[in-house]
């Protein structure tokens, strides 16, 4: 469309849009310019293209925000393969080879950007230069062909003046305190506190936050404020569902049984009501036993089975009902059929009559083997010849309550912190009284080693990010009564309330056109915001890395055996009977490298969680939990959202904080359903990318020391290792939109 001028822009502007993976706001693009593949090609905010620009997008192409583009630029993303198989060249076919380009970069005339290149932040490009594939440093500048570097970029250092004032959280020598404070400011958001030991001087520091017991007198002329363990507080329940682990041994076969029971009920609490014709005989079954032997349930287990039940909406008895056959099999005995309700209540009275022997070993060895169980999974089979699985809940029931196990269920396991008891002692001494413990408990992951979790309901409530409120208010606080100024920064770039993502749990196996499907579903919303996690033991008929790229999509790992590898990648815990779900940092212990970020499933957090691992090799201060996703179905069949509602208080209260909404969902179930939940969010004020991108830009402004902040006169003094566009900066409440260049100081307010 080569039409000029304003009118062009605006023109350009509604008839490409629609096209693009993404189109940000304020996008430029100037008469003349030609794309292709243009579902590939993402374009962030304040994108500006000169005139005569050609981009080819077949491999995919980012291009970051506030990038400028010359007049001339050519861009291709694709080659042609080198003839190496005796093909004629024309025949050969394509290599696909993503480009991409940092924020804030600006591309001169003529510029050659070929297949592969990528661009650092801040990048400067001269005149005609030629970008091959290679990896080119954060504002770096380059020319020549190829393109070399002819400047280093910015590495101005910090300097102080005694005027300026900078605050500073003195922690023990001892080994692991400055892990926890890191970790612990980074969770705060707090630039403006600089960790620092006893060995160092506090002169230079406005106001000195002494955490752990001190141990020597400390000289300082300013404030200096003690961080104790607070000895007055009333214990506050916080509850965590449990799945139980899966022993290995025979021996503990009773074990067995309560995990089939608990996968089982798991089973039936995602159906959410919408039961089949044999799940509801097969709770009618259940529901027989609870009346007549209850009181040898635990407490547990009747409360998830009475949610059950206010769900199980009419009675359906069905010859030959679910379990009934097994049960047959396991007890060599010919039960009568189940036809109506009595015979259904004497059907489970003899079949616990029958095995109310009180020697488990004949339940647990003798009748339960490799014929009729499956004992990696905790799964009965079904009697067919296929070697499915028998899914009913009565059948481990009936079977637990007869050995005695049905009182051993686990429970919901409780994790204990006391109310906040955040107060300030005034006096000689100020003294800040804040639960230690209970808060280093939420960073330490290891605490998680000896149970395996999964996600539900319960899960949301314990949102970390209420904790962290209240402290920040506390500091703020203390900040106002010495007269500094306060310093908090939004997470997502300016414009944007939120920021949403796509997780697809890779389960089972799809094809090409339905990937493609579900990234057109993304481009409806203006946003490449796929991230797709796989199991290491689904195949896929494409190259999962090049489709992935083509797309801008992000490719992470659903882990299963706990020995993938996972280097720089995202992590997600598959939670099937036969996988490891998630248990702490031991989750990773024997997979290969180190994860980008996992989902941490024993607490919430609005936008991440920053967290602390300790093993044998010491302590690691760098892992990241992002918030817990909200599911989209229950189970394959869902037609309705009646699932995601129930998790619908937590959507909007992500929302409503500013934080990350995660939608998860599988890529070979009703997309309908995304497409529903979607249509009932102002997609406006999202920021929509994946939730790799996400993770960085939460890590380059709260990951302590990314940073650095201190009080010069009424303003404030920004110093960044990264480049950070759009940043949002809150100075006493001030909102101030900036731009943070790596290693250039910046004066706000």
């Amino acid at each position: 469309m080569y039409v000029s001028g304003k009118k062009g822009i605006e023109l350009r502007k509604q008839k490409y849009k629609k096209f693009f993976a993404r189109y940000g706001k304020e996008v430029t693009i100037e008469a003349g310019c030609f794309f292709t593949h243009p579902q590939n090609i993402v374009l962030e905010d304040g994108v500006k293209f000169n005139r005569d620009c050609k981009i080819y997008g077949s491999g995919g192409i980012y291009i970051g925000s506030h990038v400028r583009i010359g007049p001339n630029v050519f861009i291709h993303s694709a080659n042609h393969k080198a003839n190496s198989n005796g093909m004629p060249q024309s025949q050969s076919g394509y290599e696909f080879k993503k480009v991409s380009i940092g924020e804030g970069s600006l591309i001169s005339a003529n510029v050659l950007i070929l297949p592969g290149a990528e661009i650092g932040k801040e990048c400067f490009f001269g005149a005609g230069a030629v970008v091959p594939n290679r990896k080119y440093d954060e504002t770096g500048r380059f020319a020549g062909n190829p393109a070399n570097k002819i400047k280093e970029g910015n590495k101005q250092i910090a300097t102080y003046s005694e005027s300026e004032k900078r605050v500073a959280l003195l922690v023990p020598d001892e080994c692991g305190w400055k892990d926890f404070a890191s970790t612990f400011l980074s969770n705060l958001g707090l630039p403006q506190i600089q960790v620092i030991y006893e060995s160092d001087k506090i002169s230079q520091f406005g106001i000195v936050f002494v955490l752990g017991q001190k141990s020597k007198d400390l000289d300082s002329k300013n404030p200096i404020y003690y961080i104790e363990q607070s000895d007055n507080t009333q214990n506050e329940e916080i509850h965590f569902q449990l799945a139980p682990d899966t022993p290995k041994k025979k021996e503990s076969g009773s074990i067995w049984l309560l995990n089939t029971l608990h996968y089982a009920i798991n089973r039936l609490e995602k159906a959410n009501g919408s039961y089949t014709n044999e799940q509801h005989n097969d709770l009618d079954l259940v529901f027989s036993l609870l009346d007549k032997y209850g009181s040898q349930v635990s407490q547990r287990l009747r409360e998830r089975l009475v949610k059950l039940k206010q769900a199980h909406s009419y009675r359906f008895i069905k010859k030959d009902g679910v379990g009934i056959n097994l049960i047959r099999k396991i007890c060599n005995q010919d039960f009568s059929e189940a036809v109506d309700v009595n015979e259904t209540e004497h059907l489970v009275r003899s079949a616990v009559d029958h095995l109310g022997n009180p020697k488990k070993t004949w339940i647990l060895e003798g009748r339960i083997n490799k014929s009729t169980y499956d004992f990696t999974r905790c799964l009965f089979y079904s009697l067919d010849e296929s070697r499915s699985y028998d899914r009913s809940v009565s059948l481990p029931l009936i079977l637990c309550i007869a050995s005695g196990d049905a009182m051993n269920f686990p429970k919901t396991v409780k994790m204990v912190r006391g109310k906040e008891n955040f107060r300030i002692k005034e006096g000689k001494e100020n003294v800040i009284y804040l639960d230690i413990k209970s808060i280093k408990n939420y960073f330490l992951t290891n605490k998680c080693v000896e149970s395996k979790w999964h996600l539900a309901e319960d899960s949301y409530k314990n949102n970390f990010s209420v904790v962290i409120t209240k402290i920040r208010g506390m500091i703020r606080a203390i900040f106002q009564r010495h007269n500094l100024p306060f310093v908090q920064f939004a997470p997502w770039p300016a414009g944007y309330s939120f920021c949403f993502s796509v997780r697809y749990d890779v389960d089972r196996p799809i094809n090409l056109s339905r990937f493609n499907e579900l990234a057109a579903i993304q481009r409806d919303i203006n946003g490449a915001c796929g991230s797709w996690y796989l199991r290491e033991k689904i195949k896929l008929n494409f190259d999962a890395h090049i489709e992935l790229n083509k797309k801008n999509q992000e490719l992470g790992v659903h882990i299963e055996s706990g020995r993938e590898d996972i280097m720089g990648k995202g992590v997600t815990s598959h939670s099937s009977p036969d996988s490891i779900y998630w248990k702490g940092a031991s989750t990773y212990f024997n997979c290969v490298g180190s994860p980008a970020y996992v989902e941490s499933l024993h607490v919430d957090s609005d936008y991440g969680l920053f967290l602390l691992d300790r093993s044998g090799q010491g302590s690691n201060c760098g892992l990241f939990s992002t918030p817990l996703h909200i599911p989209l179905e229950g189970t394959t069949k869902d037609k309705d959202l009646n699932y995601y509602n129930k998790y619908k208080i937590y959507k909007n209260q992500k929302i409503k904080n500013g934080g990350m909404l995660i939608i998860g969902s599988h890529p070979d179930l009703n997309q309908e359903l995304l497409e529903d939940a979607i249509a009932e969010l102002d997609m406006s004020k999202g920021w929509k990318v994946t939730i790799g991108k996400a993770v960085s830009r939460v890590a380059a402004i709260y990951s302590h020391g990314n940073i650095m902040c201190w009080s010069r006169g009424d303003k404030v003094v920004l110093l960044s290792k990264n480049t950070i566009h759009d940043l949002v900066v809150l100075v006493n409440g001030t909102r101030y939109v900036c731009a943070l260049i790596a290693n250039v100081p910046k004066t706000v307010g």
